[in-house]
């Protein structure tokens, strides 16, 4: 099989020489050379289809595309490794009503015992049919009366008969002599059009040669982050744009650009179009292929975890559009090496504001990257009602089709919240925070103590943060606000509870204390120091809900964990904190 970039440059496989037609005027340059580039493109995947599988060829085979493939040879068709079909016979009352392909069928016995690979027998992974190589290279049509190895052959139990009658058959024969005669000669270059092959391998070897290097320009301005665009691109510009620019310095050094860009001068200067692979829309699909490419390794790792948890969150772009962004989080274990991963998959717009609408986008989204949502684990949205709400919320909706997802809400925000929407019922405190805020702005650029209240804040974002740490916080927040504000806060926290067990709002304090506690088992703390009897009694609160981890397994592997720790020379108190 080639390389994804050697797949990627074969958008030049059959372009043979420049193609030009008079223009009426040189502004159509460029759309010109977009429609060329697309036709190439598209070519470029015919390419890639055939010489990917025998069951995708036309029949009959085009003949550029037969050099193309008989220059490959038949070994990448042949798949003699399988996986092989089972297939079942009709006949119900036959005996043995199932068959299947063996890797034996590809080699023939000879009579003296020696074993010769039947070269011409190549199985389709697609179509799970065999054929042969050389006679459906060379068929002419694929109708009723054309040999099942030409249109594929399925039925194993009839296989040995049917092998033998077609490989002594003339057609057989025939067409086999086609394709040695035709390889041997591609290879002494003595066919009737070897001059013309001769010239489209040069002309192949000169676009490759482009296409590598306006990749690797691609690649260098992806990988730092910069533009690619100027605002005018035209030869009168002092500044193109990063990637022109690029491909102009390069070519004072790199002989093969040199030759691009001077051939396309002079192409100008008739007013003919010649393919240039420059256009902006030649480097919008280099971008999108890198991009697809990243994508897919991003989402082949987060597989290889198994279990993930979800992220998302919208903001409108610069044309009002919401887009949302999705967001995974999944543990990579490499080399013994253990890391929590958080990669970004990409936006997609909004179809609609309402809870239904946004978990239709989400359950889509993670379908079409290939995510199965039975093996998401957590949920974190921000704390607006259509994404946290308990009963109607994103969160629930996913929930009702797993219930292992459990969902946390951002800490941080709810206590934003919290203090956006207390203080804001009172008009002192309005004022107030009105006024401080003025004070704030003009001494911002100062340094100052902060508050508590901002220290928790930042507390919560560090990196790394654990559940029981993010607890311990809290409690030292509000005992703070209960010791030093008692007399104005105790009145609002009653109230605040009441309303909101009156209206079945989830507290969000407590919500993270449930979920700690959940987890309170395989928290460090209880890992390093938790005895026997705590530990029968936390470690149930996280099996009992996820059943894939069984109870007395991680009662064992606890100990285990502790005797490795010591033998490695690490002071548990010290890992403890």
């Amino acid at each position: 099989m080639h390389s994804a970039e050697e797949q990627g440059v074969e958008m030049a496989e059959f372009e043979a020489e420049e193609q030009g037609v008079e223009m009426e005027e040189l502004e159509a340059e460029e759309s010109a050379e977009s429609d060329s580039s697309h036709d190439t493109v598209n070519e470029m995947s015919d390419v890639k289809e055939i010489l990917c599988d025998v069951a995708s060829w036309e029949i009959p085979v085009p003949d550029h595309f037969r050099v193309e493939i008989i220059k490959r040879g038949s070994a990448s068709f042949q798949n003699k490794d399988g996986p092989f079909s089972v297939a079942a016979r009709q006949d119900a009352k036959a005996k043995g009503d199932v068959r299947q392909l063996s890797k034996e069928w590809f080699y023939k016995m000879m009579p003296n015992g020696e074993k010769i690979l039947r070269s011409w027998m190549v199985y389709s992974l697609v179509s799970e049919n065999l054929y042969y190589f050389c006679c459906r290279l060379f068929a002419v049509s694929a109708t009723d009366a054309t040999s099942k190895f030409v249109t594929g052959f399925q039925k194993w139990w009839k296989l040995s008969q049917k092998v033998h009658n077609h490989e002594t058959s003339e057609e057989h024969l025939h067409c086999l002599e086609k394709w040695k005669t035709l390889a041997a000669g591609h290879r002494l270059h003595k066919t009737i059009d070897a001059e013309t092959i001769a010239f489209m391998e040069m002309e192949k070897k000169k676009w490759r040669d482009v296409l590598h290097r306006l990749l690797d320009i691609t690649l260098f301005l992806a990988k730092q982050n910069l533009a690619f665009r100027g605002h005018k691109e035209d030869e009168s510009s002092l500044n193109k744009g990063n990637f022109l620019e690029l491909v102009e310095m390069l070519s004072k050094y790199d002989p093969v650009l040199k030759e691009h860009l001077m051939r396309l001068k002079q192409s100008t200067c008739k007013l003919k179009v010649s393919v240039s692979y420059l256009p902006p829309k030649t480097q919008n699909e280099f971008i999108s292929a890198l991009a697809n490419h990243v994508k897919e390794m991003l989402v082949m790792d987060i597989k290889s975890a198994k279990y993930f948890g979800i992220m998302f969150d919208s903001t409108p772009d610069i044309s009002h559009t919401d887009q949302m962004s999705e967001v995974i989080r999944y543990v990579k274990i490499s080399n013994r090496k253990v890391e929590v991963k958080e990669v970004f998959l990409g936006f997609f717009p909004l179809k609609g504001k309402k809870a239904a609408d946004l978990s239709s986008d989400i359950l889509k989204s993670l379908e079409s990257d290939g995510l199965d949502i039975m093996m998401c684990r957590t949920q974190g949205y921000d704390n607006a009602a259509t994404m946290a709400g308990i009963h109607g919320g994103v969160q629930a909706i996913l929930k009702g089709k797993n219930k292992k997802a459990i969902f946390n809400g951002c800490v941080d925000h709810s206590l934003n919240l919290c203090s956006q929407h207390s203080f804001a019922e009172n008009a002192s405190c309005v004022t107030f925070f009105g006024t401080l805020e003025t004070m704030f702005s003009f001494f911002a650029a100062s340094t100052h103590r902060w508050d508590e209240v901002n220290l928790a804040q930042q507390y919560l974002q560090t990196k790394g943060l654990t559940l029981d740490k993010v607890v311990t916080k809290l409690e030292a927040l509000r005992l703070f606000l209960h010791e030093e504000r008692s007399h104005l806060v105790e009145h609002a926290i009653e109230q605040a509870l009441l309303k909101s067990d009156e209206y079945g709002i989830a507290i969000r304090s407590r919500a993270i204390k449930e979920l700690a506690a959940m987890f309170e088992g395989v928290q460090v703390k209880s890992l390093i120091s938790a005895t026997a009897e705590e530990l029968k009694v936390s470690i149930p609160k996280l099996t009992t809900f996820y059943d894939e981890v069984p109870e007395n397994e991680l009662l064992i592997e606890i100990p285990r964990l502790r005797r490795h720790l010591k033998a490695a020379e690490i002071v548990l108190e010290e890992v403890k904190y």
